[in-house]
C-alpha cells in the first residue's frame, strides 16, 4: 500500500492539552507510590502547618524545607549522607557530596537552602517544626531575606573538597605560554590574559578569593565589592542564577497547608472523610497567650476561651458553624484543590521532576499518536 507523501496535521490545542493532563497524571501516579512509604501526619508538630503555626521569620524557609521532602532524590542523598557521616566523613563535604551523587544540582530553584537543609543530619526525616531551635538557628544562618556576614567555608572543608587543587589546576591551564617571535617580522608573543580566582562550588555557589585591605573603611570595601558585582561578567553569572520573587508570608503558609492537607488526604488512601476525622481529632487548642497576640481586640477575645479548638488556615463558615468548628475538607473538591495546589508549587520550584513537559514536546508526543 502507497502511503500518503502528505504531512501529518499538526496537534490541535485540545489535543496537547489531553496530553498534557495524561503525563501529569502519570507523573501525580508515580509520585505517589514513592509518597506512601512515608506517614507525614504521624509528627507531632504535624498539625502545625494546619492551623498555620509556622512562625513568619521563618515561614519561607520551613516551606523550602517540606517541599523538598517530597523530591525521592532528597531521600536518597540523605541515606548517602548518613553514610558519610558514618565514615567519619565532615558534615558539609557530605552534604555536597551527596547533592552531587544523587544528581540534586539544578533539580530545585533553591540549591544553596538545599545544601544547609542537607547539612542538617534530622533532614529530611523531621519536620521543620520538629528541628532543634539550635538545628534552625545552623540553617538560617544563610538565609537570603536577611543581611548575613557573607559564608566563608573553612580551609580545612576546602582543602578536604579539593578547592585548593582546582585552583592549582586553574593557574596551570593560565600559564602564558612563550613563544618565538620577531618584532621586525611583525611577530608578536600572545598577550597574558588574567583568570579571576573564581570557583564554582556548585549551580549559584562560587569561591572567589579577594584582596581585602582592612585598613579602608566599611563603607569603601563595601563599595568596593559592589563594583565587583557589577563587571561584566558578574552581572551575566547574576542574571544567569537570579532566583524568582517570593510571596508574602500569607501565601507560604497557604503552601504548607495545602501540602499538608495533601498529605493527609493521601496517606488515608484519599479517603476525605478519614482525612477530616483525624485532622478534627487532633485539632490544636488556643492558649492563653496566642488569642492575647492572635487578637488585639478585647471584643475580639470574649468569644474565644483558652483550651477551645482553633481554626484550621483559611477556615471558612460551613453550614452556620464558626470557623473553628469548621472541618479541614467541605467536600472531596477541597482535598482534591489542595493536590493540584501543592503539586503546582512543587511544579514551580522543582521544575525538572515536577514540572510537565513544555508545549513543543507535548505537540510531539500528540502528533505521534497520529502517525498512520
Amino acid at each position: 500500500m502507497k502511503q500518503s507523501s502528505e504531512p501529518n496535521p499538526p496537534a490541535t490545542d485540545a489535543e496537547i492539552e489531553r496530553e498534557r493532563k495524561k503525563c501529569l497524571a502519570g507523573q501525580i501516579s508515580d509520585h505517589l507510590k514513592f509518597a506512601r512509604r512515608f506517614t507525614f501526619h504521624k509528627s507531632s508538630t504535624f498539625m502545625d502547618y494546619l492551623h498555620g503555626d509556622a512562625s513568619a521569620e521563618e515561614a519561607d524557609l520551613a516551606c523550602l524545607y517540606e517541599y523538598a521532602r517530597e523530591l525521592p532524590a532528597v531521600w536518597e542523598a540523605g541515606k548517602r549522607r548518613d553514610k558519610l557521616l558514618a565514615a567519619g566523613v565532615e558534615t558539609e563535604k557530605a552534604a555536597s557530596w551527596a547533592c552531587q551523587e544523587n544528581d540534586l544540582t539544578g533539580q530545585t530553584t533553591f540549591p544553596l537552602e538545599l545544601l544547609n537543609f542537607l547539612a542538617c543530619s534530622s533532614f529530611p526525616k523531621k519536620d521543620w517544626q520538629e528541628l532543634t531551635l539550635a538545628e534552625r538557628k545552623k540553617i538560617k544562618r544563610f538565609d537570603r531575606k536577611k543581611i548575613s556576614p557573607l559564608p566563608m567555608t573553612d580551609v580545612y572543608a576546602l582543602a578536604s573538597m579539593g578547592v585548593f587543587e582546582k585552583f592549582k589546576a586553574m593557574a596551570r591551564d593560565a600559564e602564558p605560554v612563550v613563544e618565538d617571535h620577531d618584532p621586525q617580522r611583525g611577530k608578536i608573543a600572545r598577550p597574558y590574559q588574567p583568570v579571576p580566582p573564581v570557583l564554582q562550588k556548585w549551580d549559584s555557589v562560587y569561591h572567589a578569593v579577594f584582596d581585602l585591605d582592612f585598613s579602608k573603611s566599611e563603607t569603601q570595601l563595601a563599595k568596593e565589592f559592589l563594583e565587583w558585582l557589577r563587571l561584566p561578567d558578574n552581572q551575566k553569572w547574576l542574571a544567569t542564577h537570579k532566583k524568582p520573587s517570593t510571596g508574602t508570608t500569607g501565601k507560604t503558609l497557604d503552601r504548607l497547608k495545602d501540602l499538608a492537607a495533601w498529605r493527609l488526604f493521601r496517606e488515608f488512601g484519599n479517603d476525605w472523610n478519614k482525612a477530616n476525622d483525624f485532622a478534627s481529632q487532633h485539632r490544636k487548642p488556643f492558649t492563653k497567650a496566642e488569642i492575647t497576640r492572635k487578637f488585639k481586640r478585647l471584643s475580639q477575645r470574649k468569644n474565644v476561651k483558652s483550651g477551645s479548638n482553633k481554626p484550621f488556615r483559611d477556615a471558612k463558615r460551613q453550614a452556620g458553624s464558626q470557623p473553628n468548628e469548621s472541618e479541614l475538607f467541605g467536600e472531596e473538591a477541597d482535598a482534591r484543590k489542595a493536590q493540584a495546589s501543592a503539586w503546582h508549587h512543587m511544579a514551580e520550584i522543582m521544575p525538572k521532576p515536577f514540572a510537565p513537559p513544555g508545549q513543543h514536546m507535548l505537540a510531539l508526543l500528540a502528533g505521534f499518536k497520529k502517525l498512520p
